[in-house]
C-alpha cells in the first residue's frame, strides 16, 4: 500500500482514459471491486476509506502488472468534469452528451512521469477494458490525449486487438483531420512520440486511404525513437515515400520520395 495516500494524484485530462455513463450509472467502490474480482492482473491496491481520507468514497487506487492507476469520479462522490471531445467515433450524432457522468483512470504517482510510454498505456487501457465490459450504463469512452470519444464496442475491439498482439489502435488513440490545404494531420500522436504526423496533400486526395496510411505509420512510430533525419520507406502498395521532420522536430511530414 502506498504511504500517506490521503488523496489521489491530480487528474490531468491529457493523461486520462474516461468512462462516461448515463446519468446515475457511475459505479461505486463496491461495484468496481466486483468488476475486477477474479481478473488476475488487475485489482484494487489501495482503498482510501481505510485511512480514512478526504473524498474516500470517490476514488480507488488500482494495480495492473505492478503499475498503479487512480480511478476517480466514483459514485456517490462527485463526477469528474466532462473531458474535451473534439473527435467522435461510431457515436450517434443525436443525444444530450452533456447529461453524461464521468469517471476516469489516470497513471498514479509512481508512473505518472511515464504516462506516455507504451507499457503504462497498455496497462491503463487493459484496466479500462476490464471495466468497460462490466457496466451496462457505459455510453462513451474518451481517450484524453487525442480528445477522442468513441462507442464502447469500438474501444473494446480496438484495445482487445492490440493487447492480443495486433496493431497499435491508431484509429482509437490518435485523431485525424483535413487541413485547409488538403493535407491530413494527426492529433494525439505527440503524446507518444513528441511529434505529430502530416500526410502531404499529394498523398491525401483520398482521406480514407490517407488515414489508413497514417495508421500503419503510427504503428511503427510509437515503438521507435523520434524521427530526427529524413527516412525513406515503401508504402504497402510499393510507393516510395519519405518521412521528413520539420517545425523544429515536432512534426513529421510524409511526402513522395
Amino acid at each position: 500500500m502506498p504511504d500517506g495516500r490521503g488523496k489521489p494524484i491530480e487528474a490531468l485530462p491529457g493523461t486520462g482514459l474516461f468512462l462516461l455513463f448515463a446519468a446515475g450509472g457511475r459505479p461505486d467502490r463496491v461495484a468496481l471491486r466486483e468488476a475486477l474480482a477474479g481478473h488476475g492482473r488487475g485489482m484494487v491496491s489501495f482503498d482510501p476509506a481505510s485511512v480514512p481520507a478526504p473524498d474516500a468514497q470517490s476514488w480507488l487506487e488500482l494495480l495492473y502488472d505492478g503499475l498503479t492507476f487512480d480511478c476517480l469520479g466514483l459514485a456517490p462522490g462527485p463526477a469528474l468534469a466532462l473531458p474535451a471531445r473534439r473527435h467522435r467515433l461510431h457515436l450517434d450524432a443525436g443525444g444530450d452528451d452533456t447529461a453524461l457522468e464521468t469517471m476516469g483512470l489516470f497513471p498514479g504517482p509512481h508512473c505518472a512521469a511515464a504516462a506516455h510510454t507504451l507499457p503504462v498505456v497498455r496497462a491503463q487501457l487493459a484496466l479500462g477494458l476490464a471495466l468497460a465490459g462490466k457496466f451496462a450504463g457505459l455510453a462513451q469512452v474518451v481517450w484524453g490525449p487525442s480528445a477522442t470519444a468513441m462507442a464502447p464496442a469500438f474501444f473494446l475491439r480496438a484495445v482487445e486487438g492490440w493487447l492480443g498482439g495486433g496493431p497499435f489502435p491508431a484509429l482509437a488513440l490518435v485523431a485525424y483531420r483535413l487541413l485547409d490545404d488538403g493535407a491530413l494531420a494527426s492529433s494525439g500522436l505527440a503524446f507518444f512520440t513528441g511529434q505529430e504526423l502530416r500526410i502531404a496533400v499529394e498523398l491525401a486526395s483520398d482521406p480514407a486511404a490517407a488515414t489508413r496510411l497514417a495508421a500503419r505509420l503510427i504503428h511503427e512510430l510509437v515503438a521507435a525513437p523520434s524521427i530526427r533525419e529524413p527516412r525513406d520507406f515503401l508504402a504497402p502498395g510499393g510507393q516510395a515515400l519519405r518521412l521528413q521532420p520539420d517545425d523544429g522536430g515536432t512534426l513529421v511530414t510524409v511526402v513522395p520520395a
